[in-house]
């Protein structure tokens, strides 16, 4: 015998919860103060926080899947939005143009 039971959406507001790994703050609170950090534990911190360093760590570490999926349907889009045409020239653009002029100026385009 097979039963078709059909579901529906519900939503259920929850109340905000935070969830540690010890019973008590002050328990994390013994805990840490048990670890007897060197004094250079702070610095060495810093240094993993440094924004070029974690910049640098993000660069290593590539897209995840929700930016390559946001990518690929950015590019899907752009190619439906001129389908059975050819796209704008940026010849005519004065943004472009401009952009250009500053590119010459600053010597960006040097080799």
């Amino acid at each position: 015998m097979n039963v078709v039971q059909p579901l529906g959406r519900d939503t259920v507001a929850l109340e905000q919860a935070f969830i540690y790994p010890w019973p008590t703050k002050e328990r994390f609170k013994e805990e840490f103060l048990q670890l007897q950090l060197s004094p250079d534990a702070y610095a060495i911190g810093q240094e993993r926080l440094d924004p070029a360093a974690l910049y640098d760590r993000l660069m290593d570490v590539g897209r995840d899947g929700s930016e390559v999926y946001s990518y690929t349907v950015q590019q899907q889009a752009e190619q439906s939005y001129y389908q059975g045409q050819l796209p704008p020239l940026n010849i005519f653009n004065p943004v472009a143009w401009a952009k250009f002029i500053d590119a010459v100026r600053n010597g960006s385009l040097k080799r």
